[in-house]
Formats: structure tokens, C-alpha cells, sequence
């Protein structure tokens, strides 16, 4: 996948943006994962960037597409909020608890 990713880059792209990840954002992964919020299995460094990586693309990508005086090309906090939750879920297929449904499977 990250070949795939860089060789669809075009070769004047600049690719190398400085985005520190706030303490903050660090602090609040730890502190979710030691009261037991959030997994513990990846660092909070790790998590952190994830979260500070994914908040500046799609920040990026609103501002670049934006034209001016044209209204936005999508909602920032809905789409940080959707980008959020498939984070916090995880791409990864997990078996279902007892009793529960498989993920996307409709009931009936």
C-alpha cells in the first residue's frame, strides 16, 4: 500500500508538510487507554499522529478544493467526525459479541 501511495504521487507533489502532533492530543490517548477508553495495543504517540495526520488532511483538502466564494465543498466537522469514528472503530472485522449481528448484515 505505501508504494501504491507514492507512486501515485505526481513527482513536483510537495510531499513533506511539518505537522507537529500537539502534547495534548498525545495526553488525551494515554489518558483514554489508562482508564481503559481507548486500547492500550498501539502507543499513544502512534494513535496520536493517526488522529493529528488524518485532522490535517482533511483540513487541507477543504482548503484546497474550496474556490472562492463558492460554498464549501463539504463540512469539516462532519467529515472530521466521520473520519473520527472509523478511527476510533477500526478498519479491522472484529467477531461479534453473543447474540449480536455480523457487521453489515441487515436483520431480517
Amino acid at each position: 500500500m505505501t508504494r501504491m501511495l507514492h507512486l501515485s504521487l505526481p513527482p513536483d507533489s510537495p510531499l513533506a508538510h511539518e505537522h507537529p502532533v500537539p502534547d495534548a492530543v498525545v495526553a488525551t490517548i494515554a489518558e483514554g487507554m489508562r482508564t481503559g477508553e481507548l486500547s492500550a495495543s498501539v502507543s499513544p504517540g502512534i494513535a496520536a499522529e493517526i488522529v493529528t495526520g488524518t485532522y490535517f488532511d482533511t483540513l487541507s483538502r477543504r482548503l484546497m478544493t474550496a474556490e472562492a466564494g463558492a460554498p464549501a465543498p463539504f463540512d469539516l466537522a462532519g467529515r472530521l467526525a466521520q473520519k473520527l469514528d472509523v478511527i476510533l472503530a477500526g478498519l479491522s472485522c472484529r467477531a461479534p459479541g453473543p447474540g449480536a449481528e455480523p457487521a453489515g448484515r441487515n436483520a431480517g
